[in-house]
C-alpha cells in the first residue's frame, strides 16, 4: 500500500485502529476519568467531533465494520506511527451509494462547524485509490489534538466511508517540574550549531540579575506543556544549536534550575530541578529560545 500525503498542518499524529463505535486507547477498551479530568474532556470532545460528522445524501451508517475491512481503511487517518497513551478514539463506518469523487466533494463543501481543513492524503492500489482527508477543532490548555479523520475507498461501484473521532489530551506536568522561585542571578550560554562539520565552543550571553528579566524568563519556563505523547511533528533542520539557562540563587554555586533548549528542530526543552525532578521534557516548539532572547534582550551567535 502507498498513501501519499499533502499535509496542511504540522502534525501528523499516530493513531489506533478502531473497528465498528468505539472510544479507545492503547491497551484499554476506555480510558478510565473522572468528570473533570482531561481525559473525560477529550472523551467529550471526541465524541462531540462525530456527532459533527454530516454525511452525503443517501449514506448510510453500519452496525458493525466490513468484513474484511479493506486495506486501505485498516487504520485510522493521520496514522503515523507511535504510542498513544493519551487518546481517545471513536470509529464509525458508513456506506455511501454514490461514487466515492462526490463523496470527496460533498466533504470538501461541507466542513464540520468550527473547524479547519486538516491533512489530505491519497491511498493507492492496484485496484483502489483512495482518499483520506481531515478536519481540526482549535487545540486547548488541556487538549492537543481535536481532529475528525475522513477515509473514502471506492467499492463495487459505491463508497465505504471509515470516520475517526479522536483527541488527544496532555498528560500533566510533574510537580516540581517549574523554575522555583528565589533565584537572584540567570547564566544565558549559547552553544552554537556545527558548520562544516566542526562544533564551536559555548559562548556566555549575559549573567542576568534584574529580577523582573530573571522572573520573566522564569515564568516563559514555567509555562510550557509538556510534549504530546506519540505525537510526529515536521520541523525545520536541526544542527545541534542550544541555549542554555542557569537559575542561582543568592551564593548558590549549584543552579536552582537548568534549561537547555534546542534552537533549531522540534525545539525540544529539557528542565532539570536541583532537589526537584530532574531532565523533565518540555514542548518549545512554538518559538522558545526567541522568546527567551527576546525578553532578555539578547541574540543568538551565528554560525
Amino acid at each position: 500500500m502507498k498513501r501519499i500525503r499533502t499535509p496542511l498542518t504540522l502534525i501528523a499524529c499516530t493513531l489506533l485502529a478502531g473497528c465498528a463505535t468505539q472510544v479507545t486507547t492503547p491497551g484499554t477498551s476506555a480510558p478510565s476519568a473522572s468528570a473533570s479530568s482531561p481525559a473525560a474532556a477529550a472523551r467529550a470532545d471526541a465524541i462531540s467531533l462525530l456527532a459533527s460528522f454530516g454525511p452525503p445524501p443517501g449514506a448510510k451508517i453500519l452496525a458493525n465494520a466490513p468484513s474484511p475491512v479493506p486495506s486501505a481503511l485498516s487504520v485510522p487517518f493521520p496514522d503515523d506511527a507511535g504510542g498513544n497513551p493519551t487518546l481517545v478514539l471513536l470509529t464509525q463506518w458508513w456506506s455511501y451509494p454514490g461514487t466515492a469523487a462526490q463523496a470527496v466533494a460533498w466533504f470538501s463543501a461541507h466542513r464540520p462547524q468550527g473547524t479547519s481543513p486538516g491533512a489530505f492524503g491519497t491511498t493507492r492500489e492496484p485496484d483502489t485509490y483512495s482518499t483520506d482527508l481531515s478536519y481540526d477543532r482549535p487545540v486547548t490548555r488541556e487538549l492537543a489534538e481535536r481532529t475528525l479523520g475522513i477515509m473514502v475507498d471506492p467499492v463495487d461501484g459505491h463508497a465505504l466511508l471509515r470516520v475517526d473521532a479522536f483527541a488527544r489530551w496532555l498528560p500533566p506536568r510533574p510537580a516540581g517540574a517549574v523554575v522555583p522561585g528565589g533565584a537572584t542571578r540567570l547564566v544565558v550560554v549559547a552553544r552554537p550549531g556545527s558548520t562544516h562539520g566542526e562544533r564551536p565552543k559555548p559562548v556566555t550571553l549575559a549573567t542576568v540579575t534584574d529580577p523582573r528579566l530573571i522572573g520573566a524568563a522564569a515564568a516563559l519556563v514555567n509555562g510550557l506543556p509538556v510534549p504530546v505523547p506519540g505525537a510526529v511533528y515536521g520541523c525545520p533542520m536541526d544542527d545541534g544549536a542550544s541555549l542554555l539557562l542557569d537559575f542561582y540563587g543568592t551564593g548558590d554555586s549549584t543552579p536552582l534550575a537548568s534549561v537547555s533548549a534546542d534552537e533549531g528542530g522540534c525545539g525540544g526543552v529539557q528542565l532539570s530541578v536541583h532537589a526537584g525532578p530532574q531532565d523533565v521534557a518540555l514542548d518549545g516548539r512554538m518559538g522558545f529560545t526567541s522568546s527567551v532572547l527576546s525578553v532578555l534582550r539578547l541574540a543568538f551567535p551565528k554560525s
